[in-house]
């Protein structure tokens, strides 16, 4: 699915990784993003408006959609919505995050107490393209990653 993602953007935009990391940018933020914190955190975006040529041709080509909410503070505000994308960067790459790791913790101290278990509980994660390597991770998952490349092998 990698390759379909990148080949999307390279399809109909020149210099396809900087939409890439726009589209990733706004991702990030459900709700949708504030144009200022795009100007902040995108690598390209000083000078000459190329942030607003690729935000409004990412909206013409269905990718995302610009918003003024009465919510918010002053300025337009992007959010991406277009499924493939949204699906892609979802499921892309899984990783644990200090308060995950407590849940996952948590949840394995409750099969415990339920099952009455003296044993050892090893946890795996089944992800779409792996996990994320990090503390968080290292430490909870200790039984393995299996990804889609792993369900779908021939032997």
């Amino acid at each position: 699915m990698q390759n379909e993602f990148n080949r999307l953007f390279e399809s109909l935009f020149e210099n396809a990784d900087a939409y890439i990391e726009l589209v990733q940018l706004i991702a990030q933020c459900k709700n949708g993003v504030r144009r200022a914190e795009l100007k902040v955190d995108a690598s390209f975006s000083s000078g000459g408006g190329r942030l607003t040529k690729r935000l409004q041709d990412l909206r013409e080509a269905g990718f995302i959609e610009e918003n003024i909410s009465w919510g918010r503070s002053t300025g337009e505000y992007y959010k991406l919505i277009d499924e493939f994308c949204l699906f892609y960067l979802q499921w892309q790459q899984y990783s644990i995050d200090k308060q995950y790791a407590k849940n996952l913790k948590k949840k394995v101290e409750v099969f415990k107490e339920k099952t009455g278990t003296k044993k050892q509980v090893f946890l795996a994660m089944i992800c779409a393209c792996g996990l994320k390597s990090s503390i968080y991770s290292e430490k909870q998952i200790d039984g393995g990653i299996v990804t889609l490349n792993d369900l779908f092998k021939s032997s």
